[in-house]
């Protein structure tokens, strides 16, 4: 591959001057845009149900292969507070659950109608 072929980017005074196309998204239809909206909006309900599943199973993995440790300070298993912290994870997992049940029967996320609440049905 010949670099000296290729289209010049930096110019003699160290500058960039690289020129890109122009891309034109104003014929682009607002259902379009929608779509697009619908789309990310989904996808960022189930990867929120996802990462909250996925560190529910972490943290009982780890509280397994912890066993009986004792925590430095207090004489008590760590596995107290990583049982916390999995309760908590398992609530918000459910609560992701719930949220992407509900944004899918009403047709549109809160991502897409800032305005409205989860109480709009």
């Amino acid at each position: 591959m010949d670099l000296d072929a290729l289209p010049k980017v930096m110019g003699d005074d160290g500058e960039f001057h690289a020129v890109d196309e122009a891309v034109d998204l104003s014929h682009t239809t607002v259902e379009a845009w929608a779509a697009l909206a619908r789309v990310l909006a989904l996808t960022v309900d189930v990867m929120r149900v996802a990462f909250f599943a996925a560190m529910v199973v972490l943290t009982a993995q780890m509280m397994q292969k912890m066993g009986n440790y004792q925590m430095t300070i207090v004489d008590l298993p760590m596995n107290i507070v990583y049982g916390v912290c999995l309760f908590g994870l398992a609530m918000m997992a459910l609560r992701s659950v719930w949220v992407m049940k509900v944004h899918w029967q009403r047709g549109y996320s809160v991502l897409e109608r800032p305005e409205t609440t989860m109480d709009d049905r």
